[in-house]
């Protein structure tokens, strides 16, 4: 289900539409108002064009549909806090009075349709749908890096975000936009409290299966041990007291909204696991 519609066409109609106000109701004649309505009317432009319903099937059109409602969630949160579009995606043609979304914010946006509705993890869709949201109120993540984003998010399981939450928030408090290198971070939501435990070099002993998502979350270069200073060989030397996200972890955790979408009782399970060992 790759693209097959005219992208630079694709943007008119978005501008047209946004700059009369979009789906998100913004004052048309403010940055602000016209860029949420155009990034609405992105999504609703891409459905329409790149996903007809019969070529979907039930569960791709229920994953469709939950992603675009959150997606939408997302813009009008972001746009009501007063939040600005990020310019590098639009083009405006003073001239003619019309905003063009860019082909980078259209492609990601695909891109996370596309995941979203190829899912079969319905927990998963409101990350995917924040991800690519959030994305578009922060200039400071370049398109290639938010092309690697929706691929590793789309590979990765519903747990191994968990699994990285959890670490994300046993390793201090929830990152600051500062910490993550961007330019906002506007999740909320109860964290687990930081880890404060005993350290030791003795062998973890929650599951297997943990560990094998915690090695291929190392294995991605979203979390580190000891600061990257070692890199295990095998699961048999995970230390997960001892691990930590990397910038791009950390991004991740921010950009998808995972204090906000991974629920308490999970973090709280999960970090009681992480911290066993003899």
């Amino acid at each position: 289900m790759g693209a097959s519609f005219d992208k630079k066409s694709a943007a008119a109609e978005i501008a047209i539409a946004g700059a009369a106000g979009g789906a998100t109701g913004g004052p048309a004649g403010t940055a602000v108002g016209i860029g949420a309505g155009a990034l609405s009317q992105g999504v609703l432009w891409v459905r329409d064009r790149s996903f007809g319903d019969a070529a979907l099937a039930e569960l791709q059109k229920d994953r469709l549909g939950e992603t675009i409602e959150e997606a939408s969630r997302t813009i009008e949160a972001m746009r009501m806090l007063g939040h600005e579009v990020r310019e590098d995606w639009f083009i405006e043609d003073q001239a003619e009075g019309k905003l063009f979304i860019s082909h980078p914010g259209l492609e990601i946006l695909e891109g996370t349709l596309i995941a979203a509705a190829n899912e079969f993890e319905r927990r998963k869709t409101r990350l995917i749908a924040n991800l690519w949201s959030q994305l578009a109120f922060n200039p400071s993540v370049p398109d290639e890096e938010g092309i690697y984003l929706l691929k590793v998010a789309s590979e990765l399981s519903y747990r191994q975000f968990a699994v990285l939450a959890v670490l994300t928030e046993l390793s201090g408090p929830p990152p600051t936009a500062e910490r993550a290198e961007l330019d906002l971070a506007v999740a909320s939501g109860p964290v687990v409290q930081p880890n404060t435990g005993h350290d030791s070099d003795h062998p973890f002993t929650g599951s297997g299966t943990t560990a094998a998502l915690l090695f291929d979350l190392i294995r991605r270069d979203l979390a580190r041990q000891d600061d990257g200073r070692q890199i295990p060989s095998d699961v048999g030397r995970l230390r997960p007291w001892r691990c930590r996200p990397t910038l791009l972890g950390l991004r991740l955790y921010v950009l998808t909204a995972m204090r906000t979408h991974v629920p308490i009782e999970v973090k709280e399970e999960l970090a009681r696991e992480l911290v066993e060992h003899d």
